[in-house]
This record gives structure tokens, C-alpha cells and sequence, in this order.
């Protein structure tokens, strides 16, 4: 059982993505959808980097696929306004949690086998 620093900054960003996302839910941070979404792109983004680039492991198909649904669901949620971009905003940030918890479970249960 190892958890690289890449899986401990990923599940920081995971952290301030949701606290964000429920304060915005909450009307104490961010009051519109399109400026929880681009902190929604910037923190998500950056989350699926970390979790998705590394040499040392292959990335599966449906990893790859929710990574780029995720993101058009946020780009998409950036654009749009109304109740759409809150559907498609709620998308994207639980696909990012998704995302994030297959990585690290993949990380932690099943290590590579060089370690």
C-alpha cells in the first residue's frame, strides 16, 4: 500500500473542489455558474493532470473516457447558463470525484509491480 505525492495533491484539489462546489451550492462562494465553472475547469484540470499523466502505468479506456466527458461537461457548463450549467456543472465535478477515487483506489490496491 503506497500513496505517491501526486495522489496526496490530487486529493487536495478533490477537497477544495467540493468545499468549493457546496459553498457555491450554499450561496456563500462564488454566486454565478459560470464562475464556479471556470474554478471548476482550473481545479479539475489540474486534478485529472496529476492523476492521468504518469509514465509508469497504462491509462484505461473508460478513465481516458470519463476524463474528456468530464471536461466537456465543464466546458460545456462554462457556456451555458440557467439550469443546464448547473446539471452539466454538477457533471463535471462528480466525474472528477469519480475519476479521482478509481485512480487512487487503482494506486493504492493494485501498486506497480517494480515497488
Amino acid at each position: 500500500m503506497t500513496i505517491r505525492l501526486r495522489d496526496l495533491l490530487a486529493t487536495g484539489l478533490v477537497i477544495a473542489l467540493t468545499m468549493l462546489y457546496l459553498g457555491y451550492r450554499a450561496g456563500v462562494l462564488l454566486q454565478d455558474a459560470r464562475g464556479m465553472s471556470s474554478v471548476a475547469l482550473i481545479l479539475g484540470g489540474a486534478t485529472v493532470v496529476l492523476l492521468l499523466a504518469d509514465d509508469e502505468e497504462s491509462i484505461s479506456w473508460f478513465e481516458l473516457g470519463l476524463a474528456v466527458i468530464g471536461v466537456v461537461f465543464g466546458v460545456v457548463a462554462l457556456t451555458l447558463t440557467g439550469p443546464a450549467a448547473e446539471i452539466l456543472l454538477a457533471s463535471f465535478i462528480g466525474s472528477v470525484v469519480m475519476l479521482w477515487g478509481i485512480e487512487l483506489t487503482e494506486h493504492i490496491a493494485f501498486p506497480p509491480p517494480n515497488q
